[in-house]
């Protein structure tokens, strides 16, 4: 079936470079980055798992986890209303309207938006920056996906721990700098850290981005992974990348 006219004059169709799936977006509002293809790889998700993305954005971690895994069903969860709109549009596009559905609805209300204890893998890109810390920008749609101008970290982390199921896992990408402020989230939230990865643009330089995994009412026990670097020192995408995201095979 053909959806693309379901594109608005402001909008473009990119290559996920992921099963022939494509993702609808708009160059003027929020792209998505590599810290979507990294926490899509990251997770572990089983074959037949419901899976939640909170904060989906433009729909590309559900998108990517269709392409990569055998999850029967993926939510994604997006308060503003047009960057909402996209996503379902990008579900249409690919026809996965079987496999994923798109919400609207702000993470602060996820007691009456999110089943307790419903799914079994939930991924959060969740914004980096507190809010007011860092550059700002005018774009609404940019401040929203980088900054905490609608809720904060934690409250990411808590809807998180209310939607999984027991002993099921959610795994974040967030700024390395920000290690303290997800570990406590997540302890205060009964979710104990069991996988930590940080990434480095290249060896050379100290880590900007760390995944995490962690497992709902678990033992206290990390497994720290190498660090991934996304670079070789000329620039190029490094082999250990190119794996990650299997590219490399």
């Amino acid at each position: 079936m053909d959806n693309s006219n379901n594109i608005l004059p402001h909008e473009r169709i990119d290559d996920l470079c992921a099963g022939g799936l494509k993702i609808i977006q708009d160059p003027g509002g929020f792209c998505f980055g590599m810290d979507a293809v990294l926490l899509a790889h990251f997770s572990n998700i089983k074959k037949g798992d419901n899976v939640l993305d909170l904060g989906t954005g433009t729909g590309v971690i559900p998108l990517l986890l269709c392409a990569h895994t055998k999850a029967a069903h993926i939510t994604g969860l997006e308060i503003q209303k047009d960057v909402h709109d996209m996503a379902t549009r990008s579900v249409m596009l690919n026809s996965l309207e079987n496999r994923i559905e798109i919400v609207k609805g702000d993470v602060k209300n996820y007691k009456k938006l999110i089943g307790l204890q419903t799914y079994d893998y939930i991924t959060c890109n969740p914004p980096y920056k507190k809010s007011g810390a860092g550059i700002t920008t005018a774009n609404k749609k940019q401040l929203i996906s980088r900054h905490e101008k609608t809720c904060g970290l934690e409250t990411f982390v808590d809807a998180a721990s209310h939607a999984l199921k027991f002993a099921k896992k959610a795994s974040f990408i967030i700024t390395a700098d920000r290690f303290m402020d997800i570990v406590i989230a997540l302890k205060n939230a009964n979710l104990e850290p069991k996988r930590i990865q940080f990434v480095h643009s290249s060896i050379s330089k100290p880590p900007n981005l760390m995944l995490i995994e962690a497992i709902k009412n678990g033992k206290p026990h990390t497994k720290w992974l190498p660090p991934l670097i996304i670079y070789n020192e000329d620039g190029t995408y490094s082999q250990q990348y190119l794996s990650y995201v299997g590219e490399g095979k």
